[in-house]
């Protein structure tokens, strides 16, 4: 998730017993946007809930989204559903300074966010900078934080083909996975329609302008090359799973095994986090260097501009020629869908 700036307060709620007054350990962490007040906020959710809502703690920042993103990633080994948390009150203390920390240096490069805003709705100039020695740094220091995230990445992917192994071809295992068969909706094929039918079907082709932008950094890490070894055995662990031809209605137990990975997973899912946090604000200082250029020799392109594209309606050729879009159209094989959860309701 790009940082981009949006204002707004990322708050710490808790909940206590009205007759004891006793806290629960379940603190929630969302945000309210703008200028809403997180006391309305609270309002909310104190409807229908029959313990009081309390306000632990709160933070105003130009990147509520993200700060509240990156917790949620961040601290998911504790996350217990939702954006509700199990905090003891170190653990509380530990998300809040994390909190801080990061909005802090998300305010440090505030200005450079918003000129990398402006400067990613202008068109580029079509020259290449010169790489200055502020951009090299930068650029080494996002290669290195890029491959350790590449790295996380693949150990995470290992720790889930073992989870994919557990759930074998149940519907799950109880708060960890949950596994299902697509159910496909027919579907064009819009190349053989062209194909057979080329002037049908360029009546429905119509032509768009829309702004676009892709930016790049140079020599940006790839799993086969930054971590030949790790992928190879990525790739050998997927081969070697078992085919799921369908799923059963049944879930699965957790066993001991299944917890073990799932924190392992979670850690790793956190561990993710924090890289990501940093090259988003390496990539971030970057553009802002970059400017209203195309890119930065040896480091960056950065092209933006007015682009034609051509598209099919595909829906418009259906309800003209319902028919002939059935000739050309097929249901596509259903498909096994594997989701780890990224909390632990257990």
């Amino acid at each position: 998730m790009a940082l981009s700036l949006k204002q707004g307060w990322l708050y710490f709620l808790g909940e206590e017993d009205y007759q004891t007054s006793t806290r629960s350990h379940f603190v929630k962490i969302g945000i309210t946007a703008g200028d809403r007040s997180v006391s309305e906020r609270m309002h909310d959710h104190q409807t229908g809930n029959p313990r009081r809502i309390t306000e632990l703690h709160s933070i105003r920042t130009p990147f509520v989204d993200y700060l509240e993103t990156h917790l949620h990633h961040r601290f998911a080994p504790s996350r217990v559903h939702g954006e509700w948390f199990g905090l003891n009150a170190r653990g509380l203390i530990a998300v809040i300074d994390e909190a801080n920390k990061i909005n802090d240096e998300m305010l440090a490069v505030a200005a450079k966010a918003k000129r990398a805003e402006d400067m990613s709705a202008k068109p580029s100039d079509g020259a290449t900078k010169k790489a200055s020695d502020r951009a090299k740094k930068l650029h080494a220091h996002y290669v290195a934080v890029e491959s350790e995230r590449v790295r996380l990445t693949l150990e995470q992917a290992l720790i889930a083909m073992e989870l994919r192994r557990l759930t074998s071809d149940s519907a799950g295992i109880s708060g960890i996975t949950v596994q299902s068969m697509t159910d496909p909706n027919p579907k064009l094929d819009a190349s053989a329609l062209a194909a057979a039918r080329p002037s049908l079907y360029q009546k429905f082709v119509t032509e768009k302008e829309t702004f676009s932008t892709s930016f790049t950094i140079k020599d940006k890490p790839t799993p086969a090359k930054a971590h030949k070894g790790l992928k190879e055995q990525v790739d050998k662990a997927r081969e070697q799973l078992a085919a799921v031809p369908t799923v059963k209605a049944d879930e699965k137990r957790r066993s001991a095994s299944s917890r073990n990975l799932h924190a392992e997973w979670l850690l790793m899912h956190s561990k993710i986090a924090e890289a990501e946090f940093t090259a988003s604000r390496l990539e971030l200082e970057i553009k802002s260097i970059c400017g209203i250029a195309e890119g930065i020799e040896d480091i960056c392109t950065w092209k933006r501009g007015n682009k034609v594209s051509e598209s099919f309606d595909g829906a418009g050729f259906k309800k003209a020629h319902p028919r002939i879009w059935g000739r050309f159209a097929s249901i596509p094989n259903p498909q096994v869908r594997l989701v780890i959860h990224r909390y632990r309701p257990y």
